[in-house]
Parts: structure tokens; C-alpha cells; sequence
């Protein structure tokens, strides 16, 4: 099967070139991502898109779903299309990297079986949120984010569109096309794909704030997002393709109220029964390739330090700029000192990024 790219760099050079190419790999990744959410959300301001999320409104206040229908999916448009559009720019001008190289192929595969893994991976990656769902109504496990009283009557057609276009239609596509597509394809040239796959799945949980509740529901939210993401990282490097990832993130997404939910955690739980085999011999693959490998230890606990400081600093808004700046432009420095390097070596251009 195919991996996160058709080229790596990682492990090829000295130690402190190595290292220079990983720090570049990390400095790309948040210029682009808060420089690009920054310009998307300065041009939202300026076209007056109206609310980019549901989350600031109160219990108190009936949701006009159509209209937020329209300006959240504007305003999700508008920031992915900046950061993806500048992360593909800078990875066609880093490594000529093509658009099917972070993940938009089948990469060979029958589309029914990358549709297949897809339920496999919702069935294994969505029950425990689907179960945490469930439990939260004769459990005491805390609160959970206050919008969730907002999305609790799906029997109009405006919460539908509103949720098509936030959670299960839109989102999936866009946010993995980032995470996976973009984030892991670019951890894993320089980085490699064990690492690659916790580093994107801790930054893919992370960025998941609505969850940042001092409660078993919210912890427990955070944690089930994690191994989700880990699985499937995990897929996306075997199969060398998003549609996985998307189907299985859209399938999570799909609100269930009442007695669906009982349903469907019996449906996934058979799902798992009957393709128990296969997703034993995947799992031990997991476990033995990248959750227990001794090359990434410190790689992720560098990840881990990078994101407390870069937590520090988002939380001074009038520094995220300057940081975005910083980072893309230290990033494009050492990317082009690594193309000078090389054409220093293969004059000739025998070498292809």
C-alpha cells in the first residue's frame, strides 16, 4: 500500500540537516495555519460573512440555521481556501509536490474498499464518542459544550442544512484535507510516518477547543478525538488516500438523537464483531509501528513542548501575526538553504523532489 508520500526526506543527510528540515517541517505548518486562519479571518470582516459559528450564541436564543447555514459555510470556505491554497504553493515550491500526493487519489484502490475501510474506521474510531454520547444522559459525566443545547430539535430542515454544512458535509472534507492531507503529508517527509501520524493526531485533537471542559465528558471527548485521529493517520498512511478518513469523519458527524443512538453503538459494535480479524491484525500493525516505537519518543515530546508554547502565544492575540510571520518566513529560509543544498549536490537537477 501506499504511504503519506511518494518521496521522504527524513533520515537522508547529516543529523543536523536532518533536524534543520524538521524544524522548517514545523514552522511551515504554523505559519500556514495561523497565518492563513488570520488573513481568512481579516477578509471575513471586510466582506461582513456574519457569525462563523454557532458557539457563541446562548440557550436562550432559537438559531436561525438557514442564515448561519450561509455564513458559516462561507466562512469555512474562505479560511481553508486560503490555508490549503498556501500550504499546496508552498509545497509545489518546497518539493514540486502534486495535489494527489496529499492524499486526493484512490492510489490504485477499488473506490468500494476505500469506502469500506471508511465504515470499518467509523465503526472502531466513533464508538466511544457515540458511546459518551449515550452514557451522558445516566451518568454523571459532567458538562458539555453549551452549543450542544442548541442542535438538540433535528426536525427542521434548517438543522440539517446547518449541520450538512458544519459538521458531517463540508468539515470532513476540508478538515482532512488539512490534517491528514496537508499536516501529516508534510510531518511525515521529514519527520516519518510513525511520527507523523501522533504528531497530526495530537495537533488534529487539540484543535478540537469546544472540548477543553474540566469534565469526564469533555476529557473523555479529547481522548476518544485522539485515538480516532491516530487510526485514521493510520489508514491514510496504508492507503495513501483521504477518502477513508472522510467517510469515517462524516459518518461520526451524522447527529443521531433518541433511540438511534443505542442503535447505532449496536451497529458498530457488530461491525467490529464481524471484521474482528482483520482489525486485529491492522491493530497489532499500530501498536508495533507507531504507538510503541522508540524513534518517535522524542520527536513527540519535542511536539508536545512546541505545543504548550505555541498555546502560550495564541493566547495573545495581538502577538499571533508576528508569530505567523516569523514562523512561515524562518520556514521558507530553511526550505530554500535545503534547495540551494541540493542543486549544490545534483547540479544537473538529477535529484527530484
Amino acid at each position: 500500500m501506499n504511504g503519506d508520500s511518494p518521496k521522504t526526506s527524513a533520515g537522508t543527510g547529516g543529523p543536523s540537516s536532518i533536524w534543520q528540515r524538521r524544524i522548517a517541517a514545523l514552522l511551515e505548518i504554523i505559519g500556514v495555519f495561523v497565518g492563513g486562519t488570520l488573513v481568512a479571518k481579516f477578509a471575513a470582516r471586510g466582506m461582513d460573512l456574519g457569525p462563523s459559528t454557532i458557539r457563541g450564541l446562548t440557550s436562550d436564543v432559537q438559531p436561525d440555521f438557514v442564515r448561519l447555514s450561509w455564513t458559516v459555510g462561507a466562512n469555512l470556505l474562505l479560511r481553508y481556501a486560503v490555508v490549503l491554497g498556501l500550504a499546496f504553493l508552498v509545497g509545489w515550491w518546497h518539493r514540486r509536490r502534486s495535489v494527489a500526493a496529499y492524499g486526493v487519489t484512490t492510489a490504485g484502490s477499488p473506490l468500494r474498499t476505500l469506502l469500506g475501510i471508511g465504515v470499518l474506521l467509523f465503526a472502531v474510531g466513533g464508538l466511544l464518542p457515540r458511546l459518551l454520547v449515550v452514557l451522558k444522559d445516566y451518568l454523571p459525566l459532567g458538562r458539555g459544550p453549551q452549543h450542544w443545547e442548541l442542535l438538540q430539535d433535528p426536525g427542521s430542515v434548517g438543522f440539517w442544512l446547518y449541520m450538512a454544512v458544519s459538521s458531517y458535509g463540508l468539515v470532513p472534507i476540508l478538515e482532512e484535507l488539512f490534517a491528514r492531507g496537508y499536516v501529516q503529508t508534510r510531518l511525515a517527509e521529514d519527520f516519518g510516518p510513525p511520527a507523523a501520524i501522533l504528531m497530526t493526531a495530537l495537533f488534529f485533537a487539540l484543535s478540537h477547543t469546544q472540548y477543553f471542559i474540566a469534565s469526564v465528558l469533555g476529557v473523555g471527548m479529547l481522548t476518544a478525538i485522539f485515538f480516532g485521529a491516530i487510526l485514521t493517520g493510520y489508514v491514510r498512511h496504508r492507503t495513501g488516500s483521504l477518502l477513508p478518513g472522510i467517510v469515517a469523519h462524516a459518518l461520526g458527524n451524522v447527529p443521531v438523537r433518541g433511540l438511534g443512538q443505542p442503535v447505532m453503538l449496536a451497529l458498530l459494535l457488530v461491525l467490529i464483531v464481524l471484521w474482528r480479524h482483520v482489525m486485529a491484525r491492522h491493530a497489532a500493525e499500530l501498536t508495533r509501528d507507531v504507538l510503541v516505537s522508540e524513534a518517535i519518543k522524542p520527536i513527540i515530546a519535542a511536539t508536545v513542548v512546541l505545543m504548550v508554547v505555541l498555546s502560550q502565544v495564541m493566547m495573545a492575540p495581538a502577538l499571533l501575526p508576528y508569530t505567523a510571520a516569523a514562523a512561515l518566513a524562518l520556514a521558507l529560509l530553511l526550505e530554500l538553504r535545503e534547495k540551494r543544498s541540493n542543486q549544490a549536490l545534483h547540479p544537473t537537477g538529477a535529484l527530484s523532489r
